[in-house]
């Protein structure tokens, strides 16, 4: 497994704290980007992190002027958030060059520095851009790793590229890079992409209640082919509920929590293909759960039975009138024989 991480050195760098991992690995690159050298070999000045990578600080309920990061958000959670951009080129033939895109955005309300590590199976990696950052509180930057596909790749095979970032705790984000022939992998089919509701805004829409009431989304997505990349939201807000590898083929959850007043929401999801498929969702809108839309057919069916119960007695009446029509009439005291003779 190769892993690369910038570090910022120089004469003047501080030492290092003695949570801090010694340089065991020569430089591969001398002077990227000024101060910054590239390091291999799992060796960096981070911090090493004690515990699981994804460690998510608990969902705080913030008013729209309390949080000043994203507009129309009133319940977000402060973290760190990774996702793998829509340009990233996951599929790749044997020697060809590809770049990932990882998009890093700092949910908190304070600014903090971000330091950037990568790592793969196969050795494809070759550089990694830029390798820390400060972001201000609503602020993302986009970070590029590039790849090349070793000639000798065997074609079908998966390099799990897996990019993290240490600040304040440490987030990580992985994606497949799968190795096709020349003609690459084709898929024209969109993604799979539904949802429910966990709570609504029930007596609370309307401007004059909609203050301090919350409503959430859940979502799910799945794409068969070549497998998932991301789902995203407009506004921003949409948190994956578990940590996926974009590229995956299973499905993916997330959850979208705003504030009454805020009823309106996109979703999106995208393949490793670029397919897209979006959903433009109200929480005001009428919805029906699965109860409501078994009650919904069960009155529809019975309303159809009502119908043809109805028409059967229209025509049984109908037929019973035509026969009580056709019987004989007879005139009183007068046999039947006496009438025939007349």
């Amino acid at each position: 497994m190769r892993d690369w991480t910038r570090v910022k050195t120089g004469p003047n760098s501080p030492a290092a704290p003695e949570l801090w991992e010694k340089e065991t690995e020569e430089s591969l690159s001398n002077n990227v980007e000024g101060n910054f050298h590239l390091y291999s070999g799992g060796s960096s000045k981070l911090p090493r992190s004690n515990g699981e990578e994804h460690r998510f600080a608990r969902q705080t309920e913030l008013t729209d002027e309390d949080s000043g990061i994203i507009s129309g958000r009133a319940s977000i959670q402060a973290i760190t958030k990774v996702d793998v951009g829509v340009n990233s080129q996951l599929i790749g033939a044997r020697g060809q060059a590809l770049q990932l895109y990882f998009e890093v955005t700092n949910y908190r309300q304070t600014p903090i520095t971000y330091f950037f590590r990568v790592t793969d199976e196969l050795a494809f990696l070759r550089t990694l851009n830029p390798g820390q950052v400060t972001l201000s509180p609503g602020q993302s930057v986009i970070v590029t790793v590039a790849l090349i596909v070793a000639p000798t790749a065997e074609i079908g095979s998966r390099d799990k590229v897996t990019f993290s970032t240490t600040g304040v705790d440490t987030v990580s984000q992985s994606a497949w890079v799968t190795v096709s022939d020349s003609a690459g992998l084709a898929d024209t089919t969109r993604p799979s992409l539904w949802y429910t509701y966990s709570s609504r805004c029930e007596g609370r829409s309307t401007p004059a209640t909609c203050t301090g009431a919350f409503w959430t989304l859940e979502v799910m997505a799945r794409d068969y082919e070549t497998g998932l990349m991301r789902i995203s939201s407009s506004p921003a807000g949409l948190l994956y509920k578990t940590p996926f590898t974009a590229g995956t083929r299973d499905e993916v959850r997330a959850s979208y929590t705003a504030s009454c007043c805020q009823p309106r929401v996109t979703v999106t999801a995208y393949d490793v293909s670029r397919n897209v498929r979006s959903l433009n969702l109200d929480v005001t809108d009428i919805w029906l759960n699965d109860a409501g839309i078994a009650a919904v057919v069960l009155g529809i069916l019975l309303f159809i039975a009502l119908i043809i119960l109805l028409v059967l007695l229209i025509r049984y009446c109908i037929r019973k009138r035509r026969q009580s029509k056709e019987l004989p009439i007879y005139r009183g005291g007068e046999s039947l024989g006496t009438r025939r003779t007349k």
